[in-house]
């Protein structure tokens, strides 16, 4: 249990299972991360649990086979597994142990031993569109780089912002190496209150230069790369975009115990599931404790709270560009 003031570190004893795709080269970073992030936080809390990791492959038809293995060996809670297929696969299987899975399935719903925390697009799609409503823009230009990544963040954020009543005015994709002058003329045809860029940092600077800079714009984690200072990122000055309270505000004294742990991770998407890793330990530990309990988290990924239903919900952190470059805004 902890507020925005005080964290009350809870160990996590016994035997825990880690179950992370080390095996697929596009997870295994990720996998060797969040690792990497759990061991961190064991050791800050001086805690004491025999952590044994699993590799699976991101197969959804062989992760119940792993699953059932960890608890055979005598795991008394899990961690795992990342990716949304093998989360999917385990919707109606049997969780004789607390099991923390590490994406979001529609599939699955929260049972009293079995919770989901996720670095979601959804998430971060619902944030912006309640800051924006917030701020009372009705009206959105959308505007995506041509590939799979932002075809799902495109996803996300308008069914979010439909469904609280927001307008769509324009909706454009542009593949790499596109003409845009065409973007320029096309969204100054079709104002609207704000702009959302579906982009990585390398597309959203190309695209950025031919948008109103006049127009709020916002877009999610993946526009950042993770260097504060990074020159190239003078592009993006103004933009608004929501990220990870580690990569944020890295000076907040409660993250300074993991500092030395993660120093030698490249900056960006390897600090983001570092992050997931180190909350995961203190939601795990927190969960074995007291079960039913009320929590809330002062995490490295977000404001953490379990709602009623049993889900675990996050709130990100809100930051800018700005020409000395990235400033936060808001924590959560």
């Amino acid at each position: 249990a902890s507020n925005n003031n005080t964290q009350t570190v809870v160990t996590l004893e016994g035997r825990v299972a880690l179950l992370l795709p080390f095996e697929v080269e596009a997870y295994s970073a990720a996998a060797v991360a969040i690792q990497h992030g759990f061991e961190a936080a064991q050791a800050a809390a001086q805690g004491h649990a025999e952590v044994k990791a699993y590799a699976t492959n991101a197969d959804k038809d062989q992760i119940i086979a792993i699953y059932q293995q960890a608890v055979a060996d005598g795991a008394q809670s899990v961690v795992g597994p990342l990716t949304r297929d093998e989360a999917g696969a385990l919707a109606g299987v049997a969780m004789p142990v607390p099991t923390l899975v590490l994406n979001q399935s529609e599939d699955i719903k929260a049972q009293s031993d079995l919770h989901m925390l996720g670095l979601s697009i959804e998430t971060e799609a619902a944030q912006i569109v309640k800051i924006a409503r917030d701020y009372g823009m009705q009206s959105a230009i959308v505007i995506s780089a041509a590939t799979p990544l932002a075809t799902h963040m495109v996803e996300a954020f308008s069914a979010a912002w439909i469904a609280e009543g927001g307008q769509i005015r324009l909706q454009a994709s542009f593949p790499k190496g596109s003409n845009f002058a065409d973007l320029k003329a096309q969204a100054a045809a079709h104002p609207a209150d704000m702009i959302f860029l579906a982009a990585d940092a390398v597309q959203a600077r190309a695209i950025r230069p031919y948008l109103d800079s006049a127009t709020p714009t916002f877009g999610l984690s993946h526009i950042y790369g993770g260097n504060p200072k990074d020159p190239f990122d003078k592009a993006l000055s103004a933009i608004h975009f929501v990220d990870l309270p580690w990569l944020l505000n890295p000076d907040d004294p409660e993250f300074a115990p993991y500092h030395n742990a993660a120093a030698d991770l490249p900056p960006g998407e390897t600090q983001r599931w570092f992050a997931l890793g180190v909350d995961a330990y203190h939601i795990l530990a927190a969960l074995k404790k007291q079960p039913h309990a009320p929590l809330l988290l002062h995490g490295l990924s977000g404001k953490i709270h379990l709602d009623e239903r049993g889900n675990l919900q996050r709130e990100l952190a809100l930051g800018q560009f700005r020409q000395d470059g990235v400033a936060l805004e808001k924590a959560p």
